[in-house]
């Protein structure tokens, strides 16, 4: 099990930066990209499930967008009507699922954003961007910007470019409050005194005017759909608290849950299985093994997810977790379209 050699938070193996502390690990074997199973390109993956969506003759709703040889892809989820829609990497829905950010695949320190009737606006140039979310009116997008000397500051601007990029606070893995006016983040900035360090920390920030609240001890914080709640991670636990900060509450071991579009699902990893994905019923409490994969998103009725692994894309039926191939060449990062 890799760890972050600065925070000793639990890895993936595949991260550029720690999503804990920040801290470049390049240097320490992290990147991008999920590891290899030495499968050929027209060959699944050794633990993949060699069904194809078009062969189960299924038909998952809606469509999803895909970085594949340097462009972004959209298809249906069933595989038909695939199109190219630009040069990029690391597609992003807005939330009324018209347009989508994502990085540019010739400058990829700019950040786009394309209208699917095809405008199109740079809106950040120059700017080492990560983590890049758009807020719930799809006005703003919050990004990660990463300094030559290691100083990972929470930018935000707004999706028309017609604004300047604003620096907004220091901190990493920023979640959109559900009025747009805050966001929650992880900073290193919490001083532990018993121990004579940093560690990391929830916070929140107004984006208005900047000013941060300490809120707990933790990490990858985030925002529930109604808003009401917030999940994040403290000491390889998923956690819960309610979203003013009170009512901290453990949940279930994991790292980096993801709130389902209806608010009773989380999926996470876990990394004493192997980084294997999981769906967790917050009402039952029940628990579904749907395979390893990264970038999970959900579908839009939260009934599947769909994630990569081993540059390829998979679809998993939550409520069973079978799972399926969609793209099997050089595809990654897969974001499912948010109802219209």
């Amino acid at each position: 099990m890799p760890y972050c050699p600065e925070c000793g938070t639990a890895l993936l193996g595949r991260e550029a930066y720690c999503p804990a502390c920040g801290s470049e690990l390049s240097a320490y074997g992290g990147g991008r990209g999920a590891p290899s199973t030495g499968a050929g390109d027209d060959e699944p993956a050794a633990n993949g499930p060699g069904v194809t969506v078009a062969e189960a003759g299924i038909s998952p709703p809606g469509e999803l967008a895909y970085e594949q040889y340097g462009r972004i892809c959209l298809s249906r989820a069933d595989g038909g009507d695939k199109r190219v829609l630009a040069e990029g990497y690391k597609p992003v829905w807005s939330p009324e699922g018209s347009r989508l950010a994502f990085a540019d695949a010739f400058h990829p320190f700019d950040l786009v954003v394309l209208a699917l009737d095809g405008e199109r606006s740079v809106v950040a140039r120059n700017l080492a961007h990560h983590d890049y979310v758009l807020s719930r009116d799809g006005a703003l997008i919050a990004f990660r910007r990463m300094s030559l000397r290691y100083d990972p500051w929470i930018w935000t601007v707004d999706t028309s470019g017609a604004e300047k990029p604003h620096r907004l606070v220091k901190g990493i893995a920023p979640s959109w409050g559900p009025d747009g006016r805050r966001l929650c983040f992880t900073s290193n900035d919490y001083y532990i005194y018993e121990e004579a360090r940093y560690r990391h920390g929830v916070y929140f920030v107004d984006v208005a005017d900047g000013a941060e609240e300490f809120v707990c001890p933790g990490y990858w914080p985030n925002w529930s759909p109604d808003g009401r709640t917030i999940a994040y991670n403290n000491e390889g636990l998923i956690l819960l608290m309610d979203a003013d900060g009170s009512n901290r509450r453990e949940l279930i071991p994991g790292l980096y849950p993801e709130w389902s579009p209806d608010g009773r699902l989380l999926t996470y990893f876990k990394p004493a299985d192997g980084y294997a994905n999981y769906v967790y019923e917050l009402e039952t409490g029940d628990e579904v093994h749907i395979g390893t994969g990264y970038d999970p998103s959900w579908s839009p009725d939260s009934r599947w997810l769909t994630y990569h692994r081993d540059d390829r894309v998979y679809l998993t039926e939550t409520a069973t977790g079978t799972e399926y191939l969609l793209e099997r060449k050089a595809a990654a990062t897969p974001a499912w379209r948010p109802s219209r």
